[in-house]
């Protein structure tokens, strides 16, 4: 009888230990699916500066045109597109900007106030 309960003592703590190593297995390839999606962007500096996730080229199909994404947001383990406009890139998500160019600013035209 003693070696039943032995027995059944080690069961459970095998079971366990297996349950253990299964969660952390599905951690881990959680882990590596995330890592691995990040490697299809090449770090990218802007004309004035600024840096860029994009797409390589061997991965833009007609599915998945040539995009952007945040370096912020990479390092938060998320994959956020970036809008592009004339001047900057801009992060929809922590919304960054990643400037292209700079914009021209129009000079202001002072007006005269009359003390009538």
């Amino acid at each position: 009888m003693e070696k039943l309960a032995s027995s059944q003592t080690d069961l459970v703590a095998l079971l366990a230990e297996n349950h253990e190593l299964i969660d952390e297995n599905r951690r881990l390839r959680e882990k590596l699916q995330k890592t691995e999606r990040f490697e299809r962007y090449r770090l990218e500096q802007t004309p004035m500066g600024d840096f860029i996730l994009q797409l390589k080229d061997k991965h833009v199909t007609d599915e998945e045109p040539t995009h952007a994404i945040c370096t912020y947001c990479r390092e938060e383990g998320k994959l956020s597109y970036l809008s592009e406009g004339s001047h900057r890139y801009r992060c929809r998500t922590c919304l960054r900007s990643a400037w292209i160019k700079p914009v021209e600013r129009r000079p202001r035209s002072r007006t005269v106030r009359s003390g009538i």
